[in-house]
């Protein structure tokens, strides 16, 4: 179980509350927890994320048998007390450059070819961002001695727009 006390939104994968069976001791299991902030925040302002971790029995049940119903939870290998939960004091930082271009290293062009399409995706991955106007100018650093004129296009946040430079080849 995760919970955020602000009401963020979180998801996991695997997903969140699914009860993961362990069938041999001393195994790990790893969860991916992932937190987005509203769109209205401001830089600085901070959530408490907390985790918890509760053993089952085989039909989903928390076992006392296996310890971990009640805190603390003793350790018997380590002599070492442990809890369910975990706290996480999340803040908001600047974001980085939400605009991006995205292109694979190496577009290749079939001999006899009088056209080559050079596709690359330009990004605004600013999910709260609103519709950006991108201007663009396509400059080869490799055997196209030219610029090949650019053109605009607009990119809504959290989305990426396909674009394509025509050569003439």
């Amino acid at each position: 179980m995760v919970w955020s006390l602000k009401g963020w939104a979180v998801s996991g994968d695997p997903e969140l509350g699914a009860t993961h069976i362990v069938l041999n001791a001393n195994t790990l299991w790893w969860q991916g927890v992932y937190i987005t902030a509203p769109c209205d925040v401001s830089i600085g302002d901070k959530d408490t994320v907390v985790c918890a971790t509760f053993y089952t029995n085989v039909a989903g049940i928390c076992d006392p048998t296996c310890v971990d119903c009640v805190d603390p939870s003793y350790r018997a290998a380590t002599g070492i007390n442990y809890w369910q939960h975990d706290t996480l004091i999340v803040t908001v930082v600047d974001a980085p450059p939400a605009l991006g271009v995205f292109q694979d290293t190496l577009t290749l062009v079939e001999r006899g070819q009088t056209q080559a399409y050079v596709p690359f995706s330009i990004c605004n991955q600013d999910n709260c961002a609103p519709l950006t106007t991108v201007n663009y100018t396509i400059t080869s650093t490799g055997h196209v001695p030219y610029s090949i004129p650019g053109s605009s296009i607009g990119v809504l946040g959290g989305t990426c727009e396909d674009v394509y430079a025509i050569l003439n080849a």
